[in-house]
């Protein structure tokens, strides 16, 4: 907590906000600085942990009422925070509680805890250490592997130049695009300093036969013209080698779906469904003969 700064300009609030709209306003700042979102932009990096920080004392009732008490007695002109006009080392921790007229403060605020914080009276704690900056990584990964989840080995550049190959788990249902955070495993701080993480953004190759749509898998049929006027049944495989057979019904249209519950993608609690998108093909020449037989058939059909 630092007095001297302006936590609610940074959330761009007004001091009267209620938790709603502090909450609302750092929601939206969030998204907007995400590091996530600028990777190579250090400004907007900085805007985030000023989000946070202001944050992180405004939605906090205690930490709140504190910051605004330091906020009001520094701006009488005999503010002690470090840096503060009229800061005086000279007074010591029952003087300072004198100046605010009890050990307890306004809203129940223990005024030794504000003391301690800024004159190690308690022994507070210490300021955390830098965390390392996060690295950033792809893997492509066959289309069965996205569906079933799984292991992939994947090299990384390490500290000093060293690279090492670790097993990244695939949780089931991953899709193209999506991103695998590995604590830990980012830049070291010198000192100490917990290391950030490395995120992996994860690609799926595309299958011959299938494709996805959120949890459903999707996959086209070709029949002939008597298969779908007169009916059949297609028998196939899903991409995880499970054996379908789907029944196409007797005067089945080009581009009909046919659903078949339950054999999508499982994830996050839910699993989709496979559809069968039916493709008619349809004769090119014809003989004569041929052609008379099949108008008489197109008459006789009323079609």
């Amino acid at each position: 907590m630092d007095p001297s700064k302006d936590y609610y300009k940074a959330l761009d609030i007004p001091e009267s906000a209620s938790q709603a709209e502090i909450k609302k306003a750092f929601h939206k700042l969030a998204k907007k600085y995400h590091p996530d979102l600028h990777p190579d932009d250090s400004s907007a990096e900085k805007k985030f942990k000023e989000i946070n920080e202001a944050y992180d004392i405004l939605s906090d009732t205690k930490k709140r009422t504190e910051y605004d008490q330091l906020r009001k007695y520094a701006a009488t002109g005999r503010g002690f925070y470090p840096g503060g006009s009229g800061y005086n080392r000279s007074y010591s921790s029952g003087n300072l509680e004198d100046l605010f007229g009890n050990a307890r403060g306004a809203g129940g605020v223990d005024i030794g805890d504000i003391l301690g914080q800024f004159f190690n009276v308690g022994g507070r704690k210490k300021a955390q250490p830098r965390k390392g900056n996060d690295l950033r990584a792809s893997i492509d990964i066959p289309f069965a592997t996205a569906i079933r989840g799984g292991k992939e080995a994947i090299r990384i550049d390490g500290s000093g130049g060293k690279s090492k190959t670790i097993n990244l788990k695939i949780p089931a249902g991953i899709e193209d695009g999506g991103k695998i955070r590995l604590r830990g495993l980012g830049q070291s701080i010198p000192g100490g300093g917990p290391a950030g993480d490395l995120i992996v953004t994860v690609h799926v190759k595309p299958h011959k036969s299938y494709y996805r749509e959120g949890n459903n898998l999707f996959r086209d049929i070709s029949v002939g013209l008597k298969q779908a006027v007169l009916g059949t049944k297609v028998r196939f495989e899903t991409p995880l080698g499970e054996k379908v057979e789907v029944k196409i019904p007797p005067g089945t249209s080009p581009g009909t779906k046919l659903r078949v519950r339950g054999k999508g993608i499982a994830s996050n609690g839910k699993r989709g469904d496979l559809f069968v998108v039916v493709n008619v093909k349809l004769p090119g020449k014809l003989t004569k003969a041929a052609r008379q037989k099949f108008e008489e058939f197109i008459e006789e059909a009323g079609l």
